[in-house]
């Protein structure tokens, strides 16, 4: 692809509070930005300015969800102008009303376009009868009418099986995931006395049953701490405290305010284990940047990450769901020796820091951006054929 290429790339959220899917699509638009031309937009309260200068973007093109409504009911509307001489266009997210409208817009300007849900395609956890209404309405359309649909692992294809959509038109490309690998020493003589899970705190986490596995690992003879790391979403820590209570886990569990930037890597290093126990989690951002600060991750085997890392360091990998085994993997991690660790850990982030590098999954989108142009550019040149074969010349030779 080359440079002129124009990519205009709907993000669903670019500030920190927007947790690993903004980082990846920062990350994902500073790679690609080497290479063609991206013009970012994102609704006018999610994004954030410092925030993007992190990653060295511009300013997104701010709108509100009518703004493409207006826009597709009025020819003379100026969000049109944000379509013309554009190439592909890349959606991020799936709970999205406006992306109804962009579809048309699509489709009226022949604009193929790829849809990146990054794990929001299940009709489950908060309102799941809007989604259910969403997806009869809009979601199962969208997903069809996408010219390819990109999947954080295989395994978050099963979430696909709903919308009815040729699994020709899917592509498995993983997240990037980037550290400061100048900063980053692995230091196991720095470990700290505690099990952490970091991110944010909600039902999908799956933190009641840590808890409950984390229980099981103390009466096994265990005795470090757990510590739980992130935003708190709707009110989700009173669900944990109550838990706690229940356990009477009250002098070991403790809950912290998150942590970003650079204190985050020395957090996920340190620590005997970074737990991450989600259900239904494409791809996982934590257990990938925890090698990459030297630490070791610990994954159910029903997830996007435990497919990569699967290979690379099973013993991380516990049965899903199965509580036991969770704790005996905090207690395998408390007794693991040091040398051993760096052994397991070492291979394991040269792996992170080679097959995830940013660099080499932006290649994987241009290569898909590239098709979807060729694959217009054929589609138009074949109507125009169609055309013409159907209202041959009707002069007649001199």
């Amino acid at each position: 692809m080359n440079k002129t290429a124009r990519i205009l790339f709907f993000s669903s959220g670019l500030a920190p509070e927007y947790g690993g899917a903004a980082i990846s699509e920062a990350s994902l638009c500073q790679s690609l930005s080497g290479r063609v031309e991206v013009v970012l937009a994102c609704r006018s309260d999610r994004w954030n300015r410092k925030f993007l200068r992190e990653f060295n973007l511009n300013n997104p093109l701010e709108f509100k969800p009518r703004d493409f409504y207006q826009a597709w009911k009025n020819p003379k509307h100026t969000v049109r102008d944000w379509f013309k001489n554009i190439d592909v266009v890349h959606l991020n997210g799936h709970w999205r009303w406006e992306y109804f409208f962009i579809q048309q817009l699509c489709r009226e300007f022949s604009i193929p376009y790829v849809l990146h849900p990054r794990g929001m395609m299940l009709e489950a956890g908060r309102k799941h009868q809007v989604k259910r209404v969403f997806n009869h309405l809009i979601g199962k359309r969208l997903a069809q009418g996408a010219y390819k649909i990109i999947a954080l692992s295989h395994y978050e294809t099963q979430q696909l099986n709903p919308y009815g959509v040729d699994r020709n038109k899917v592509s498995v490309i993983p997240n990037g995931v980037c550290g400061n690998p100048t900063s980053i020493e692995f230091s196991p003589d720095c470990l700290s006395d505690h099990f952490l899970y970091f991110g944010r705190l909600e039902h999908r986490k799956n933190l009641l049953f840590l808890l409950e596995a984390y229980e099981q690992y103390r009466q096994m003879g265990g005795n470090k701490k757990l510590r739980l790391k992130g935003p708190i979403e709707h009110g989700y820590e009173q669900l944990i405290h109550k838990k706690v209570e229940e356990l009477k886990l009250g002098h070991h569990v403790s809950i912290l305010a998150p942590t970003y930037g650079p204190d985050k890597w020395r957090h996920l290093g340190q620590a005997l284990a970074v737990i991450y126990p989600c259900v239904d989690e494409p791809f996982g951002r934590v257990p990938f940047e925890t090698l990459l600060a030297g630490g070791l991750p610990i994954l159910p085997t029903d997830s996007g990450g435990a497919e990569y890392l699967q290979p690379v360091l099973p013993q991380a990998i516990y049965p899903n769901r199965n509580s036991q085994a969770l704790a005996e993997r905090l207690f395998w991690a408390e007794k693991l020796e040091l040398s051993q660790r760096k052994e397991a850990l070492e291979a394991a982030r040269d792996w992170v820091e080679e097959a995830l590098d940013w660099k080499i999954i932006s290649k994987k989108f241009l290569n898909l951006y590239w098709e979807a142009i060729s694959s217009c550019a054929l589609s138009s040149l074949q109507e125009t054929d169609d055309d013409f074969l159907a209202s041959p010349p009707t002069t007649t030779p001199a």
